[in-house]
C-alpha cells in the first residue's frame, strides 16, 4: 500500500501543532463562557455548552468528557490531562 503526495500532505497538515490550533478555535467558538486564552489539544465531548465555564490560561487535553448539566467551572491557570470524565447533575 502506497501513500500518494496528497496523503503525505494531509498527514503533515494535521500534525500536533495544527490539531491544537484547530480544536482551540473550534471549542472557543462553541463554549459560551470560555476565555480567549484557553487551549484545547484534542476532541471533547460536551453535553451542555452553556453550563461549562472555562477560565484564563486553561490547558485541556484530548478525549475529555464534560457532562455539565449542573454546571462546571474550571478555574484560571488549570491543566486537565487527557482521558478524563467530569460530571455534574442537578
Amino acid at each position: 500500500m502506497s501513500i500518494n503526495l496528497f496523503g503525505i500532505y494531509l498527514l503533515s497538515f494535521f500534525s500536533k501543532k495544527y490539531k491544537q490550533k484547530y480544536y482551540t478555535l473550534k471549542y472557543r467558538n462553541l463554549i459560551y463562557n470560555c476565555s480567549s486564552s484557553a487551549i484545547f489539544q484534542g476532541k471533547l465531548q460536551i453535553t451542555d455548552y452553556k453550563q461549562l465555564h472555562i477560565g484564563r490560561e486553561v490547558k485541556i487535553g484530548s478525549n475529555i468528557t464534560f457532562k455539565s448539566e449542573g454546571g462546571i467551572y474550571i478555574a484560571n491557570y488549570t491543566n486537565l490531562s487527557s482521558n478524563q470524565i467530569l460530571e455534574t447533575y442537578n
